[in-house]
């Protein structure tokens, strides 16, 4: 029998197409684990502040106004005025929430220079103690 004949390519391409298809499903099932063991590493891990019981809003404020707004730190009164609110601040956005503020700063090791981007947060200081960030 010819090797070459047109039942045994056929044999060929069969075998090849279920091959893939087996190493293209195994892919897709490592893939899966992996990607659920980041997603449970991701939820467990301690971020380093205190996320839970916390409420957290966002305020419309003039950024370009003439005169500073003073209607923030009224609301925060009257928001520290309500009983079973332990504690409140003012702060531009929750700790590892996207920032809109960013700049670059230069550090000398001794050794060599590193360039380092930071995110800037405006915040009060009782927004350390909310969060419990050393």
């Amino acid at each position: 029998m010819n090797s070459n004949t047109a039942q045994s390519r056929k044999a060929w391409l069969r075998k090849t197409l279920t091959v893939t298809q087996f190493v293209i499903a195994q892919f897709l099932v490592i893939a899966t684990l992996v990607v659920g063991k980041q997603i449970n590493f991701s939820l467990n891990k301690d971020l380093g502040f205190k996320k839970d019981a916390i409420v957290n809003f966002n305020t419309p404020w003039n950024f370009f106004a003439e005169k500073e707004d003073t209607r923030r730190f009224a609301l925060l009164e009257k928001i520290k005025a309500i009983p079973g609110i332990e504690k409140v601040s003012l702060g531009a956005a929750a700790p590892a929430h996207l920032v809109t503020s960013s700049t670059t700063m230069k550090i000398n090791n001794g050794k060599k220079e590193i360039k380092l981007m930071l995110e800037i947060v405006e915040a009060d200081p009782d927004y350390f103690d909310i969060y419990k960030i050393n």
